[in-house]
């Protein structure tokens, strides 16, 4: 066996997110490893990065008041 299909076999079986609005490419996808997230591009899924839940949430609240500072009022 691989590195890679050492990689492949141990993320296949997570249940993988999309954003639904970002379509069926270019996306982020995102699987929960109890208390860790794993996160990967859906042009290259080989390579994960893990988050732990906490450091996650942080990033996501980051985002969505960034996103909320430059809607148009």
């Amino acid at each position: 066996m691989t590195a890679q299909e050492s990689v492949d076999s141990k993320y296949k079986d997570l249940d993988w997110r999309i954003a639904s609005a970002s379509g069926s490419s270019n996306c982020v996808q995102v699987a929960l490893l109890g208390t860790a997230v794993a996160v990967r591009d859906s042009k290259n899924p080989t390579v994960v990065h893990h988050y732990s839940s906490s450091d996650w949430r942080s990033l996501v609240r980051k985002i969505k008041t960034a996103q909320e500072l430059q809607a148009p009022s």
